[in-house]
């Protein structure tokens, strides 16, 4: 019988009698390759290094970001995440607001959300650029499915697309030292709630989604690097880790390492505990093109997973582009 079904049928029963057996539970959160440009997304009290590096208070910035392409990039079916940020850090009160809205589709199914975000900032210290920071944003997510028990073979009424709303709160702690190195800790879906899709004729659960509290921590230094002679003041050797970790999982450890080039361009490469690699290359319009109020970023990142039961989910691609001004 499954033989003569059509591969979107099979796809449906899959995901339908997936969701009958099992609670589905909330893989770690999408990671983003360019989070320079989208820490405030996972800690709500960091600030992007369109700031940190070059002193930037207001940033926008938009990246899309497809998962496991298979064998090839097959985008088309991928799961897909497209985040839009914005940032206003104001040094006169001490204070960063930002904006974020994700969408996130994987098949069937996806959210949308929308973010506001508050960080206040203690100076450690009078003469140095030191500083921690906590932050908070609140935001509301839109879960949806599309499954409609009407395609299947012998149809069943009770599954019709539909959708649901859930609060989501993220909580931060983020503590920098200058442009020289910064330490943060970060409790994204802080609030451990459950998304439930109910039939709407007879209000029985379908299935749900379990929204688990993560742990991030991340650090980072900055240190100048000329390139042999190559560079000047602004050239820089960026080393960062991150450690991800879900409730009743391995921990996962990334290390980084990137070096910009006089504030034209940089490239980079990494290295996660879940047996993938990280290569990425981006270009700055700013000064040396004539803008000396703002700035253009574009970004590109490639993932590559290297394990034998990773390398069928195939690599991951990704782009970014941000815009900053004083």
């Amino acid at each position: 019988m499954i033989k003569e079904l059509s591969n979107k049928y099979v796809s449906i029963l899959f995901i339908f009698f997936l969701f009958l057996t099992f609670e589905v539970d909330c893989q770690q959160l999408t990671p983003f390759s360019l989070y320079r440009d989208h820490w405030n997304l996972i800690n709500p009290a960091a600030v992007s290094n369109n700031n940190i590096l070059a002193e930037y208070p207001y940033t926008v910035s938009a990246s899309s970001r497809f998962q496991y392409l298979g064998i090839g990039l097959n985008v088309k079916d991928a799961p897909n995440t497209n985040v839009l940020n914005a940032e206003w850090v104001n040094n006169n009160l001490n204070s960063t607001f930002g904006l974020q809205l994700v969408s996130d589709k994987i098949g069937l199914l996806g959210n949308n959300g929308a973010y506001l975000q508050y960080a206040y900032k203690l100076r450690l210290s009078r003469r140095d650029e030191k500083f921690l920071s906590f932050g908070i944003s609140a935001g509301l997510i839109n879960y949806y499915s599309k499954i409609n028990g009407a395609d299947f073979p012998v149809a069943e009424p009770d599954i019709i697309p539909t959708s649901t709303y859930l609060p989501d709160l993220n909580i931060g702690f983020f503590y920098r030292n200058e442009d020289k190195y910064y330490l943060g800790l970060s409790f994204p879906q802080f609030l451990n709630l459950t998304a439930k899709f109910k039939s709407l004729d007879s209000g029985k659960e379908l299935f749900s989604i379990k929204r688990f509290r993560h742990i991030y921590a991340v650090g980072g230094i900055y240190i100048p690097f000329d390139f042999f002679g190559l560079g000047d003041e602004t050239a820089i050797l960026d080393l960062s880790t991150w450690i991800r970790y879900l409730p009743g999982q391995f921990p996962v450890i990334d290390g980084n390492v990137r070096y910009q080039h006089n504030q034209t361009f940089w490239f980079g490469a990494g290295v996660s505990s879940n047996a993938t690699s990280h290569f990425e290359v981006g270009f700055l319009a700013g000064k040396t093109i004539g803008l000396f109020d703002n700035q253009i970023k574009i970004s590109i990142a490639y993932d590559v997973p290297f394990g034998k039961a990773l390398y069928q989910l195939g690599s991951s691609i990704e782009a970014s582009i941000a815009y900053s001004w004083y």
